[in-house]
């Protein structure tokens, strides 16, 4: 059963999902051609993003689909990728067990060479937490997005393994760089202004710093938490810094303890919006937080230093 009225009342049995054709076109994608996708096309892969408990189900149109059977690592033009999300809960019925509970997002990646050559041919089109971003803002997430989409490049910016198709899906998973060996060793005095001005903010600036510059987005700083705190572990402190929109994380190793193998202090930029003379302006400060494997408690925020801002 499919629901599309986003504002009517939920059952315990109702996973409401908005149609897609209540929205607006973004980033050249109008996603009333795709409607009901979830309905329609192949289930590629479900992944869970371990961050915020969300299930996300990934499903391909059948060129897209097509192609991943035949091993291409090229897309097509006309390859749609759809994403649907839930937050995951624990089954009240059998509680050793997370069943998807509670609409997040939707979201949509299309292939078009010609139409999209500053993203290698990609576009992205999202809608989360019941709300579409400001028109006006619709490049800078797009360039975003497709920043952290560069990390599989060598799969032609696809991040979903085909787990549906066997041998297939264990041969794609394989392919291109690991998150982790996309960090730089850097010592100090090879590191941007910026860089070091963020390094300035933790209680000892180390000698040496694990660092990596991408484009970035709140979404892609939250879900890095949980990696670069792991990867601190080897006593190494870890860098991912956006020297653009100046965005970061820092995750520095700290001592385990019996309940926490990975233990790490963590560094973030955050952004808010706030009036000021009847205006909305926005706000950046830091914040501070103590991760305990993989698992972020923000315990304080200070005032982003001038030079950040």
């Amino acid at each position: 059963m499919t629901y599309s009225n986003v504002n009517a009342s939920q059952t315990d049995e109702e996973l409401i999902i908005p149609s897609l054709k209540s929205f607006r076109t973004m980033n050249g994608i109008n996603p009333s051609d795709f409607d009901l996708f979830w309905e329609k096309w192949p289930l590629v892969t479900t992944r869970y993003r371990a961050d915020n408990g969300e299930l996300r189900y990934v499903y391909a149109n059948e060129i897209a689909y097509s192609a991943m059977k035949e091993g291409v690592l090229e897309f097509p033009d006309g390859s749609v990728f759809g994403k649907v999300a839930f937050a995951a809960e624990e089954d009240p019925q059998f509680p050793n067990s997370f069943e998807a509970n509670n609409f997040t997002r939707l979201q949509l990646m299309v292939k078009d060479s010609k139409k999209f050559k500053d993203m290698n041919g990609w576009s992205y089109w999202l809608y989360v937490d019941g709300a579409t971003s400001n028109p006006a803002n619709d490049k800078t997430n797009a360039a975003a997005c497709h920043a952290c989409h560069t990390l599989v490049k060598d799969r032609d910016y696809i991040f979903a393994g085909p787990t549906f198709l066997g041998e297939m899906a264990s041969w794609y998973g394989k392919i291109g760089t690991k998150f982790e060996h996309r960090f730089r060793t850097r010592s100090t005095k090879d590191l941007t202004p910026i860089e070091s001005r963020i390094l300035a903010m933790l209680p000892h600036k180390p000698q040496k710093v694990q660092s990596l510059r991408m484009r970035l987005f709140s979404g892609s700083q939250h879900e890095s938490i949980g990696p670069l705190a792991s990867f601190s572990s080897n006593k190494s402190t870890y860098l991912l810094v956006d020297p653009i929109q100046k965005r970061f994380l820092v995750a520095v190793p700290l001592k385990p303890t019996e309940n926490c193998k990975d233990r790490a202090l963590v560094l973030m930029d955050r952004r808010k919006s706030k009036t000021q003379n009847g205006k909305k302006i926005r706000v950046k400060y830091v914040s501070q937080g103590l991760v305990c494997n993989g698992k972020n408690k923000w315990v304080r925020s200070f005032d982003m230093p001038k030079e950040l801002l």
